[in-house]
């Protein structure tokens, strides 16, 4: 089932080839910001995270017949949930960063995280592209594993669709993508595996494509929640 869902994404890609290479053009700028805010940077990351999710939506949903739901809509759908889990991912961030540099005794590492400045640092930029690039989308890259871990560990990775798309509370959205989750543990298990790898690798070697590393994550629990609970805005 997993190879099927990544033959989904390439197909939801494909549908809409220049909104998507928009939507990646968009996300540079973006999540650049975690290099001078780690606190706006992880807001901003999970934002971009579920968005990405409401834009697989949007654009699955062109070519079907009937009354298309438009950008605007879908945006204004999935905006408030992303902010409130961006906002609770940054809480949760800052307490277990909070706590790691007041037992190290590196309190200046607690002010680090509202202002960094890397991006305005000149000593940064008489670095190699490559030096650059990883230090612009560290946060971003680190922002993205630990999202999906919050995500999997305090609600599910089917979650936010479920309460976007299907209207369901927080615990029945949780209880319901947990049944799915084990209905289709084999698929899930190589989905998480292979965010495993896709993140270190950004992290390492390709810190340049950490924008699509998010649209491919987004599309993919996007087509993963497709796959199992149907299309939205059917009937």
């Amino acid at each position: 089932m997993f190879s099927n869902w990544l033959k989904q994404v390439l197909l939801l890609l494909g549908k809409q080839p220049f909104f998507w290479l928009i939507y990646v053009v968009l996300l540079y700028p973006v999540l650049a910001i975690g290099s001078l805010s780690q606190l706006l940077g992880i807001i901003l990351a999970v934002i971009s995270l579920f968005v990405g999710v409401g834009l697989g939506a949007f654009c699955d949903q062109l070519e079907q017949s009937g009354k298309n739901v438009t950008l605007t809509q879908i945006i204004r759908q999935c905006l408030p949930l992303s902010i409130i889990a961006g906002i609770a991912l940054m809480l949760c961030w800052f307490v277990f960063r909070a706590i790691a540099d007041l037992t190290n005794g590196q309190f200046q590492h607690i002010v680090q995280f509202f202002w960094q400045g890397d991006l305005i640092k000149p000593e940064l930029w008489d670095k190699p592209w490559q030096i650059i690039v990883a230090r612009v989308y560290e946060v971003s890259m680190v922002a993205l594993i630990f999202s999906v871990l919050m995500i999997t560990t305090f609600a599910n990775w089917f979650s936010f669709p479920l309460m976007v798309f299907n209207n369901y509370r927080w615990s029945i959205a949780k209880n319901s993508g947990i049944q799915s989750a084990r209905k289709n543990q084999k698929a899930m298990s190589n989905l998480m595996l292979s965010l495993g790898i896709s993140t270190v690798l950004g992290l390492s070697l390709f810190p340049v494509l950490t924008p699509i590393f998010y649209l491919l994550t987004s599309l993919l629990m996007y087509v993963s929640y497709r796959q199992i609970y149907g299309r939205p805005f059917e009937g």
